[in-house]
C-alpha cells in the first residue's frame, strides 16, 4: 500500500451509484444467459434484468471521502476535528501510487524517515517525535487528540486492553497495552555506534554493540542475554522487540522475553524464530527455569533472511501469550511455573553479527487509562476513534 496526507474533497465525487450486491446479482444472471445458445435464449428475462438494473434506487456521491478513495481497496483513518465538515485531512492508504491524492508517506509502514515526521507534524502545526507512520498515527491519536472539538479524538482501547490503530484489513499496523499506575521502557537504539548498549541494559550472556542503530549480537553464542534494568511493576507485563537475520546461512534465534529474574541463571519465559540454515522455521514458546529449558509450543512460521519481524511475548496471570506483527500466534498457554519475576530480557543464539534488533518496548498490563511514556506519558481519558 501506498500511503498518503490526504484532503477530503467534497463535491469533487460526481454521479450516482446503484447498491453493489444487487446489481452483482443481475450481472451474473446475465453472464448465465450468455453461456445459452442464442436460438434458446430468453429475450424477455434480459428485458426484465435490464428493465430492474434501470429502474434501482440510486445512491447520492458520498461529499466527505478523501481524495484517493475512488481506487478500489482503499482504507483511511480520519483525523477531521469534526466528521460532519470537510476540513482536515486523512491517512490514506491506496494500492497504487498516485501522488495527485495529496502529501506522500511512503510505502513502507516501518521505514523511519525524518521527512514524513516533518511533513505531518508541519500539516497539523505540532511537533511530533516518532518518524515511522504506526508511531506517528498512534502519537496523533493518544499524545495530540482533544475531547474539546479542536481536534481528532483520542483512541479507546478494546475489551481486551489494547489500543489498536488498524489501516484496512488484516492485522492492527500499531498496538499496545492500556497503561495505569505501571512502569513502560522502551529503546530505540538510535544513537552512535558503541561496544555496550548503554545505561539501560546489562549483558548477561555474550557480546552485545549498538551497530547502524541497531542492537546486535558480536559473538557467536548458544545462550547470549541482554536484560533490561527497568524492573515491572508487576509479573503481569509484555515485551516486543523488531528483529531480523541477515542471513539463514547457519543457525539463528532472535528472542524476547518476560518474568525474567534480577540474577544469572536462567529463568523466564520467552518468544523465538528459529532456523536451522534456512529449514525447520518456528515460532516458539519457551521458558528456564533455573536454567533447565522446555519448550511450551511451537507453531511453524516461515521467515526470512533480511526481513523484520516484531516479536511479541506476554505473560497474564499463568496465561503466556505471543505473536508476530501484531498477529496472535499459536494459542495462550497456561503455566505456574514462573508467578513472580519482573525483568525482560533480548536474547540470541546462533552466529554473530547475523541477528539485529530494533525497536525493544516493554510494560505492565495493567487496566486503566493510556499512559503512553515515550508521548509525554500523560494519562487521559480514552473516547472512540473513528477508523474505516
Amino acid at each position: 500500500m501506498h500511503h498518503y496526507l490526504a484532503p477530503y474533497i467534497g463535491a469533487g465525487h460526481s454521479g450516482y451509484y446503484v447498491d453493489q450486491p444487487a446489481a452483482d446479482v443481475l450481472l451474473a444472471q446475465l453472464r448465465a444467459l450468455r453461456d445459452v445458445p442464442e436460438e434458446s435464449r430468453d429475450y424477455k428475462a434480459i428485458v426484465a434484468i435490464s428493465d430492474t438494473l434501470i429502474a434501482m434506487p440510486r445512491i447520492p456521491p458520498d461529499p466527505f471521502r478523501p481524495r484517493g478513495s475512488e481506487q478500489p481497496g482503499w482504507a483511511a483513518i480520519d483525523l477531521r476535528p469534526d466528521c460532519t465538515v470537510l476540513a482536515g485531512r486523512a491517512v490514506l492508504g491506496v494500492p497504487v501510487r498516485d501522488d495527485t491524492i495529496g502529501t506522500y508517506l511512503g510505502e513502507d509502514l516501518r521505514a523511519k524517515s525524518a521527512a514524513i515526521k516533518i511533513a505531518v507534524a508541519s500539516r497539523f502545526g505540532l511537533t511530533l517525535e516518532a518518524d515511522t507512520i504506526p508511531d506517528i498515527l498512534a502519537e496523533l491519536l493518544i499524545g495530540h487528540a482533544r475531547t474539546d472539538g479542536t481536534r481528532w479524538k483520542p483512541l479507546r482501547a478494546g475489551h481486551d486492553r489494547l489500543l489498536k490503530i488498524f489501516l484496512g484489513p488484516g492485522p492492527p499496523i500499531w498496538q499496545q497495552p492500556v497503561i495505569a499506575g505501571g512502569v513502560q521502557t522502551s529503546d530505540s537504539f538510535d544513537r552512535g555506534d558503541g561496544d555496550s548498549l548503554g545505561a539501560n541494559w546489562i549483558e548477561v550472556a555474550g557480546d552485545w554493540d549498538i551497530v547502524s542503530n541497531t542492537a546486535r549480537l558480536v559473538t557467536t553464542s548458544v545462550d547470549a542475554r541482554c536484560r533490561n534494568t527497568n524492573a515491572m511493576a508487576t509479573a503481569d507485563h509484555y515485551a516486543q522487540v523488531s528483529v531480523l537475520s541477515s542471513s539463514h546461512a547457519a543457525v539463528a534465534a532472535p528472542q524476547v522475553s518476560v518474568r525474567e529474574g534480577n540474577a544469572a541463571s536462567e529463568t523466564a519465559y520467552l518468544h523465538y524464530l528459529i532456523t536451522s540454515g534456512g529449514a525447520s522455521e518456528a515460532s516458539v514458546l519457551y521458558k528456564f527455569v533455573a536454567a533447565v529449558g522446555t519448550q511450551l509450543q511451537s507453531t511453524a512460521f516461515a521467515w526470512a533472511a533480511a526481513t523484520e519481524y516484531l516479536i511479541r511475548i506476554e505473560a497474564s496471570g499463568s496465561s503466556i501469550s505471543r505473536s508476530i506483527d501484531g498477529t496472535p500466534v499459536g494459542t495462550p498457554v497456561t503455566d505456574t511455573s514462573i508467578p513472580s519475576n519482573v525483568y525482560t530480557q533480548m536474547r540470541a543464539y546462533g552466529e554473530a553479527g547475523y541477528q539485529q534488533f530494533n525497536d525493544f518496548q516493554a510494560g505492565d498490563l495493567v487496566e486503566g487509562h493510556p499512559a503512553i511514556k515515550r508521548f509525554g506519558g500523560v494519562p487521559f481519558a480514552a473516547l472512540n476513534r473513528g477508523v474505516w
